[in-house]
């Protein structure tokens, strides 16, 4: 409970001050992986089926200082593990803790920050999520070590961010370090709470210190947006996400058509490229949503499709180790839409209910990825991954809520032919 005292503690002292603005977010996380092998995942694992569980408890506790313009912000994470580690390493799910299993805390955020009617500049350890820079919050969002700078003029913003170092979400211990795997959004080695420099997070250990930067241009109507962001990656490479958003009122509902893609090369010395036999990094994704709303209910189908490029790393996939949202396509289990040679497809639809006079979310969907024989991790074999999905999430007020949701996805790995997800997350928090 380690983590609990180091909250206190950081609240106790910030508290000394006048008008701060306590900060409190808790998370009852609970989560249980019913998985059966394939012939190949039983010589690995030993057994056809194996029970995952874990159960932890995650808080963000801090204060807020914001006098006249300035605002000055500190926020410690941790996540407390609640259940017993099993003897056997493959029942325990390490995605809500650290690498070992174990609670950990850390100081998340440490941020000043200046604001006019146009201008926002905030330095320090902070919160970013842009899309192919990403919180990843599975227990905890990710942090990151930079300064941001934004500019609103009219229907026009710009913002522009200088990465350092990254502490990553408990969503990284999904792929094992130095796996291929890290490049779908995870990162090459177990580095959660803790910061790091992010040629660390990408490379792995003994990389060099690599820095980042993204600018950022958007146009804002009442019914459109276009605009992206430009990454560069020190060393590594630079990629393009262009948007376009349009918001089409009629007598049905709401309509919502976005679309997009998401262009990316080495540049500089392509350190990553050299862990890949020198090759370089060129890779597209197209993706598509088309959305409708109307009193109460909702629904949107996506489809993307990343082209296979042989020759390049893993054949032309997408590779975000920052983020498991650089596509719009992801699911619970399943996070598939970044391979090269894959045509993805996802439906969802839902409704909102008031039983009881208590706010009820609920929606259920499905998620299809056609993998081809290029796809650059398993190549000359094809793959067709399928996870269905349901989300039940009532609300206490509109930071608190209950969460419920269960997945069920087939043919994920060529190590793994199913598997079942069934989470539990009460959260309480105060509004800020």
């Amino acid at each position: 409970m380690r983590g609990v005292g180091l909250w206190f503690l950081c609240v106790n002292l910030l508290w000394a001050e006048a008008a701060l603005t306590p900060i409190i977010d808790m998370q009852l996380f609970s989560l249980q992986r019913d998985l059966r092998h394939t012939l190949d995942g039983e010589q690995v694992y030993g057994s056809s089926a194996l029970a995952a569980r874990s159960t932890a408890l995650g808080l963000q506790a801090g204060a807020q200082w914001q006098p006249d313009r300035w605002r000055f912000r500190a926020v410690a994470h941790s996540s407390t593990r609640l259940n017993t580690l099993s003897t056997n390493p493959h029942q325990n799910d390490i995605g809500l803790l650290d690498h070992h299993g174990e609670s950990f805390a850390y100081l998340a955020e440490a941020s000043a920050g200046f604001q006019t009617d146009r201008l926002t500049l905030t330095t320090g350890r902070q919160l970013i999520d842009t899309g192919f820079i990403g919180a990843n919050q599975r227990m905890l969002p990710s942090s990151y070590e930079a300064l941001r700078l934004s500019w609103r003029s009219g229907d026009w913003t710009s913002e522009a961010i200088y990465l350092h170092r990254i502490a990553a979400s408990s969503a990284s211990n999904s792929a094992p370090p130095d796996h291929p795997y890290g490049a779908l959004g995870y990162g090459r080695g177990y580095q959660v709470g803790r910061f790091v420099p992010i040629g660390t997070h990408i490379l792995g250990s003994n990389a060099p210190d690599l820095k980042a930067a993204a600018i950022g241009l958007h146009h804002t109507t009442d019914r459109r947006t276009i605009g992206g962001w430009g990454y560069a990656f020190e060393d590594l490479f630079w990629v393009a996400d262009l948007r376009w958003q349009e918001q089409i009122p009629s007598r049905y509902g709401a309509f919502a058509l976005d679309a997009g893609v998401l262009w990316q090369q080495d540049m500089g010395a392509n350190l990553y490229g050299e862990r890949h036999h020198a090759e370089r990094i060129d890779s597209r994704l197209y993706q598509a949503r088309l959305g409708w709303k109307e009193a109460g209910s909702f629904a949107h189908l996506t489809a993307s499709r990343v082209p296979a490029n042989p020759g390049t790393v893993l054949n032309g996939t997408l590779i975000s180790p920052l983020s498991v949202t650089a596509s719009e396509i992801t699911g619970l289990t399943t996070n598939h839409a970044n391979i090269a040679d894959t045509d993805s497809v996802r439906l969802v639809a839902g409704s909102r209910f008031d039983p009881f006079g208590v706010p009820l979310v609920a929606a259920a969907g499905v998620i299809d990825y056609q993998i081809g024989s290029q796809n650059g991790f398993a190549p000359g074999t094809t793959q067709h991954t399928r996870e269905h999905t349901l989300h039940l999430q009532s609300y206490f007020s509109p930071e608190s809520h209950l969460t419920l949701q269960v997945s069920e996805a087939s043919d994920i790995t060529p190590l793994l032919a199913r598997e079942r997800l069934v989470r539990l997350i009460l959260r309480l928090a105060l509004p800020e």
